[in-house]
């Protein structure tokens, strides 16, 4: 589902974000972790979405530039 709509893959990348929030809150609140921690719960949970993102972005700009894509057709404009 990820490869044929890539867009998907934002949505799940700021839930991403709010699990990094909670992992933050936890270390610090729970364990009295300091700012380390939190920028490796951030990192933990958007590194995986990022390199998703820079492979579903790298496939499909290959499949243009390899002819296995078309682009779109234009669509006419309203008074045309």
């Amino acid at each position: 589902m990820l490869r044929r709509h890539p867009l998907w893959l934002m949505p799940l990348a700021l839930y991403a974000c709010g699990v990094a929030v909670l992992l933050a809150w936890i270390g610090v609140h729970k364990f009295g972790a300091g700012l380390g921690w939190v920028w490796f719960g951030f990192f933990l949970t958007t590194a995986p979405a990022s390199v998703l993102i820079w492979w579903i972005a790298r496939r499909r700009i290959s499949d243009f530039e390899h002819g296995r894509r078309a682009l779109p057709e234009p669509v006419p404009s309203f008074g045309d």
